[in-house]
């Protein structure tokens, strides 16, 4: 065992002798390729630097240029395409337009055409009237003045009164709502109406005035009715004392007589508010206005009566559930679709019977007719 122990450490000793012997031969290999790897490197190193400059001798050189065939001359002027970026913008700003449009009828949520009041609140029209501008008696005044047969100069006003005009394209639009009203013999029915409008502004009391001056005109004995307690503006309209008025008589319990005033229209009356009360939505809901009212109908053929705006007050929803019938007035493009909609609403939770709507300041109506007028009235006349 020993033996075969020595024999084999004996071997060992060899092989690891032998690979002792080896070891310079590697370590000279081992130099040699460390030599070739740094050799290989430089090369590498000194063709990089050889191909950036020629990268930078070809940008800096141009190349060579061999001319192939001469270009020929051109017949016409070289264009540059304009026409086509002309008709390239036309058809952007077209497509800007276009969206605008729709984005401004999208977010516009005023009542701006006869369609859309009638297809929102399914109420047929029964008149426009053309733009007056604020519903400050002045600019009605001055727009009534203004044609005037047989004068050049708009007539003056009596006082602060309305006169009304009857070559007025204005007031032939409220002419135009009375014969709606006849000839849907809604007044043969109606004793009372009563004109309201969603919000304040609108010109219910300006629409009032002249629809009771055309009813008048017509032979029927109309008696207006100031209800708006709180702002009540047909005494300026007509320029007659604002006292005593309805809520004198309610208070006093004196006849509807005591508080009617005549004015400078044949068959026309007015009840102005009175003396402004602490709590006219109590007033207006008495029994004793109801009285009034009543009387009213049985002395007059007509009795039309301005109210506070729907959504301002719960007044004008008192006085909807006496009277025959309700106008709504819906002024273009200032009342809102849901203002709109809610008067209606509210309206019919009373009960009212709403005859149609009014259009106010449909701007695209007072050209038309103004012209019309101004060469029907203003134009020479040749004498017979």
């Amino acid at each position: 065992t020993y033996d075969a122990r020595i024999a084999a450490l004996d071997g060992l000793a060899s092989k690891t002798a032998l690979e002792v012997s080896t070891l310079p031969a590697t370590q000279a290999q081992e130099e040699k390729l460390q030599q070739g790897a740094q050799s290989t490197q430089r090369l590498s190193d000194q063709l990089h630097d050889e191909q950036q400059r020629a990268r930078i001798s070809e940008i800096a050189q141009g190349g060579k240029i061999d001319v192939i065939d001469l270009a020929s001359t051109p017949g016409g002027a070289v264009t540059s395409g304009s026409s086509r970026k002309l008709m390239l913008g036309g058809l952007l700003g077209l497509a800007g337009a276009l969206i605008l449009v729709f984005l401004y009828e999208e977010l516009n949520t005023s009542l701006r055409r006869k369609a859309d009041v009638e297809r929102l609140l399914s109420l047929p029209t029964l008149g426009s009237i053309p733009a007056l501008g604020r519903e400050n008696g002045t600019s009605a005044r001055k727009l009534l003045g203004r044609f005037v047969p047989g004068n050049s100069a708009p007539a003056p006003p009596t006082g602060n009164a309305v006169v009304p005009v009857t070559a007025s394209p204005v007031f032939e639009s409220y002419r135009a709502i009375r014969t709606s009203l006849i000839f849907s013999h809604a007044v043969e029915s109606l004793r009372s109406i009563a004109i309201t409008s969603a919000s304040p502004g609108d010109g219910k009391s300006t629409t009032v005035a002249n629809l009771g001056i055309a009813f008048a005109q017509q032979g029927l004995r109309v008696l207006v009715i100031d209800c708006d307690l709180r702002r009540g503006s047909l005494h300026r309209i007509f320029g007659v004392p604002r006292l005593p008025g309805l809520t004198d008589a309610i208070g006093t319990g004196a006849n509807l007589g005591s508080a009617v005033r005549e004015t400078s229209t044949p068959n026309l009356s007015i009840v102005t508010t009175g003396v402004q009360p602490p709590n006219p939505g109590e007033l207006l809901g008495s029994q004793r206005l109801r009285e009034l009212l009543l009387e009213g109908m049985t002395q007059y053929d007509l009795v039309l009566i301005d109210t506070p705006p729907v959504l301002a007050a719960a007044d004008a929803g008192v006085i909807a559930s006496m009277v025959d019938g309700v106008i709504l007035l819906i002024r273009v493009g200032a009342t809102t679709k849901a203002a709109a909609r809610t008067a209606q609403e509210r309206l019919n939770l009373v009960g009212a019977r709403i005859l149609g709507t009014v259009l106010n300041d449909p701007k695209e109506m007072l050209e038309a007719t103004e012209e019309y007028y101004h060469y029907d009235y203003s134009s020479p006349k040749t004498p017979a």
